[in-house]
């Protein structure tokens, strides 16, 4: 059995779309059940105890870089946050997982389906499942996915865009190959600290920049090698940027 962990960067608003994050990514970071509850969370938790004297801190993306609350006001000396920084890469090469990611350019979208566009966070799902289909299909196991419960109003939708794929498919796969493969999704909330999702946050933001242009391209770099690829190449095999 295998876990997809979820979560996402940027906003799914076309409306109103950010100028210094114009971009919405959903990525996934897959890992087999037993591996996972026996190794990866003890890997992550004991760099939470390294830097931050507790299990109990929830590793976020944006709270890592802003220092501005506890417990990451330690990452505020320089030297403590390269070596945590250094720490974490070291952690992502370390652990034994696979990541599916997509990315959706908000205003190439609007640009080139209008009124028509879809909601980015159903597009990235439909990619997402697909692709980790396809992944299980290839090891001959099923999986569930694990998303972060926002609330439930959002939940639900999400649910009801899941459980149409399910029943319907997609343009690109049938309904049948998805019910082969995936068991379901389930939602967790933050405050149950699930180490997966947490993956997911810290891999959707650099996984979301690396498109745009002045970024840091770093951290987008170390995760590449997790990316589900075939013969190298992971664009439309593990990463699908879209349109």
């Amino acid at each position: 059995m295998y876990k997809l962990f979820l979560d996402e960067s940027g906003d799914h608003n076309l409306k109103v779309i950010d100028p210094n994050h114009p971009v919405f990514a959903l990525a996934g970071c897959i890992f087999e059940e037993n591996y996972y509850s026996k190794e990866a969370i003890k890997k992550v938790n004991e760099l939470k105890i390294k830097y931050f004297n507790s299990t109990e801190a929830i590793l976020h993306s944006r709270d890592i870089r802003k220092q501005e609350t506890k417990p990451f006001l330690v990452l505020r000396n320089k030297e403590k946050r390269e070596e945590f920084y250094e720490d974490l890469n070291k952690l992502f090469k370390e652990l034994y997982f696979t990541i599916l990611a997509s990315v959706i350019d908000k205003n190439r979208l609007k640009e080139q389906y209008g009124k028509h566009s879809d909601n980015p966070y159903y597009l990235s799902l439909g990619f997402i499942m697909e692709r980790y289909a396809i992944y299980l299909r290839e090891k001959g196991e099923m999986g569930v996915m694990v998303i972060e419960s926002r609330n439930k109003a959002d939940d639900d939708l999400l649910y009801l865009a899941f459980s149409k794929i399910m029943l319907q498919g997609t343009g690109f796969m049938r309904a049948d190959e998805f019910q082969k493969r995936i068991k379901d999704l389930t939602f967790i909330p933050k405050k149950e600290n699930e180490i997966g999702t947490q993956l997911a946050d810290l891999a959707a933001y650099p996984i979301a920049t690396h498109i745009l242009p002045n970024r840091d391209k770093r951290a987008f770099g170390v995760l590449k090698s997790k990316i589900r690829s075939k013969k190298g190449e992971i664009y439309g095999y593990g990463l699908k940027i879209f349109p």
